[in-house]
């Protein structure tokens, strides 16, 4: 063009033959394709600009996710509809994960249950050991007959002889 901007033509060339077959003269078709081009370029980086918005708010919704998880929200999940290639596998790595640890935390609660029915039983028998104990200490004891002293054993002595105690008639 003369004012330097770009064209874009589509142009063909056509032979104009004589009685004899021989090419005499030359005829060019020529379209210009200038603005079709430019509207091709447009829709292009129109798509480019919606899939790029498309992938922000995938990963913004993985990241939604991630957080909610990160705070203790294990409810939520990302929708892989539509979703492929590197953001597809890295929403799938995110629910595999989060389902991970619902059995993980759901493990644990259930540890932490049974743990403290244990401790719930454990502390009942305590109780009831203690009342027993009380109720043992309170009954009045009876009375216990003095200990007694051990009596000397009976030595022979050489001395004297052993007294009888049968009387002599």
């Amino acid at each position: 063009r003369k004012d330097g901007s770009e064209l874009w033509i589509q142009a063909s060339y056509n032979p104009i033959l004589d009685a004899e077959g021989n090419p005499y003269r030359v005829v060019k078709f020529a379209s210009d394709l200038t603005e079709a081009r430019a509207e091709k370029e447009r829709a292009r980086i129109r798509e480019e600009k919606e899939r790029a918005e498309w992938l922000e708010a995938q990963v913004g919704g993985i990241l939604e996710v991630v957080a909610a998880a990160g705070k203790g929200d294990l409810t939520r999940t990302l929708d892989q509809a539509g979703i492929d290639g590197p953001v597809g596998a890295l929403a799938t790595g995110v629910n595999s994960m989060i389902s991970d640890l619902r059995e993980v935390v759901g493990s644990v609660v259930d540890g932490a249950q049974a743990f403290r029915a244990k401790s719930t039983d454990i502390n009942e028998a305590v109780r009831g050991m203690a009342h027993r104990t009380e109720r043992l200490g309170a009954r009045p004891r009876r009375a216990r007959a003095p200990a007694r002293t051990p009596c000397r054993p009976w030595r022979r002595s050489t001395s004297r002889p052993p007294r009888s105690r049968r009387s002599s008639k």
